[in-house]
């Protein structure tokens, strides 16, 4: 199956294509710029309460053996909206609201909506206090038929939202936040080796080794899984090639999670391979559960929003050739890192998960890079840049879920064991990327 680009001609000529959220770093007059209340300081401000972190700490570890997706973050439940919290400010060419929310200690907070709405004209800006990050603008491009929303991670303790209305749809826009997300892990602690805390053995995706793997890795993204967990995935074409805009992952990533509030981050990259001071990425938010399977954890979802064609996200392509791959790539979101590549020069060995049936995952075992908790439905491409299967995991993983990079980079054999794309073709796949029944094989 072939891969594509999706290009700004294709964008323009395709029906219900939604805007993406643009999330960067940058500074503060870029910010001031962008804003409207500029240098204005945010009065208003919702301090949450202080919650036991080791004690999480410890859930998440007795989690990895439940197969559980990477969790990153504490939810608080709240309500707070431009009806009950925040401060406006009147202008001449309309008003703004603006909120101030604090979690002390956090490393990251991203919010979810329980209703949302903007007017036409109006928009809406996130970026933290220190005006490093910038999240939008989000605007009436964004609303949704069930009126949810939710907005990526921006790092730091305390974020700032900026909602301009202008007089021509004044009281028109509802923004209700139902809950806060007090990121405990630190998927920002390492910017010499990337942004996140993925162990140093990883490769970022513009290193030389990635550089012949640019465009498959434009396919990929970063998934917030229910608000406060982490797995990777993939867009992939269908055999009618028409750009309906599945997503394939894995199936545990699922476990007891509304796939409708899941955020997709595409172009996550370190811009550099010794990493960088600026990241720029796209968010689109919302899905729709298609097929899964457990015998070879695969969930393949529908996203709500096309990727628009200024993007430069590719459709990747996927073989269900039974043979095993001669050589393997790995492309994924280690711990929510930054986009990392790992590499097997040798043939793909068929086996099965745990007590499972038989020859229903590839095991690879890379020769540069590996895999960590938060890779979980990433691709595995083969020598022709075909997808041939998702990470399930590692059956034998031996290290703990916080950073311990001796263990990952030194103890850890590192494989990588993906549900085979062609066992799961019969399970639930054939039905939704190839309708017709054309049987193509890749």
């Amino acid at each position: 199956m072939k891969k594509y680009i999706l290009t700004a001609l294709f964008a323009a000529i395709l029906v219900n294509i939604s805007a993406q959220v643009i999330t960067r770093t940058t500074d503060s007059k870029t910010i001031d710029n962008s804003i409207k209340l500029g240098n204005k300081s945010v009065t208003t401000i919702q301090v949450l309460p202080k919650f036991d972190v080791d004690k999480l700490l410890a859930e998440d570890e007795a989690e990895k053996a439940a197969g559980l997706p990477f969790r990153f973050g504490y939810i608080f439940e709240t309500n707070y909206s431009i009806k009950n919290s925040g401060q406006w400010t009147e202008l001449s060419e309309g008003r703004v609201w603006a909120l101030q929310i604090v979690s002390k200690g956090a490393f990251s907070i991203n919010l979810t909506y329980d209703k949302f709405y903007l007017p036409k004209g109006s928009h809406l800006y996130v970026y933290n206090s220190d005006k490093t990050v910038l999240q939008g603008p989000i605007t009436s491009e964004h609303n949704t038929l069930d009126g949810q929303f939710a907005t990526d991670l921006i790092q730091g303790s305390a974020i700032i939202l900026e909602y301009f209305e202008p007089n021509e749809v004044k009281e028109k826009g509802i923004i209700s936040i139902s809950k806060v997300v007090h990121g405990y892990v630190n998927l920002f602690s390492e910017p010499t080796k990337g942004f996140g805390s993925s162990a140093s053995c990883n490769i970022n995706i513009n290193c030389p080794q990635g550089q012949a793997w640019q465009a498959e890795s434009n396919s990929v993204a970063m998934i917030l899984v229910g608000d406060n967990r982490i797995c990777s995935g993939a867009l992939i074409n269908n055999a009618c090639q028409n750009f309906i805009p599945y997503f394939l992952t894995a199936n545990h990533c699922i476990q007891n999670q509304n796939v409708a509030n899941w955020t997709c981050r595409f172009g996550y990259k370190s811009p550099t391979c010794s990493g960088g001071d600026g990241y720029f990425y796209y968010s689109y938010f919302g899905s729709t559960l298609r097929a899964s399977n457990a015998d070879t954890d695969f969930a393949l979802l529908e996203l709500n929003q096309r990727p628009m064609g200024n993007t430069g996200i590719t459709y990747a392509g996927w073989s269900r050739n039974p043979n095993a791959p001669n050589s393997s790539v790995g492309i994924h979101h280690p711990n929510g890192d930054v986009m990392k590549i790992s590499i097997e020069n040798n043939q793909a060995t068929s086996i099965a998960w745990y007590e499972g049936p038989a020859n229903t995952h590839w095991r690879v075992s890379f020769d540069q890079g590996i895999i960590q908790h938060g890779s979980s439905g990433s691709p595995l491409f083969d020598q022709n840049r075909l997808i041939v299967g998702q990470l399930h995991g590692n059956q034998n993983n031996i290290c703990p879920l916080g950073n311990d990079f001796n263990c990952w980079c030194v103890t850890q054999i590192p494989i990588g064991e993906y549900g085979r794309f062609d066992v799961s073709w019969n399970n639930g796949l054939a039905a939704w990327l190839d309708p017709n029944g054309t049987n193509v094989m890749n």
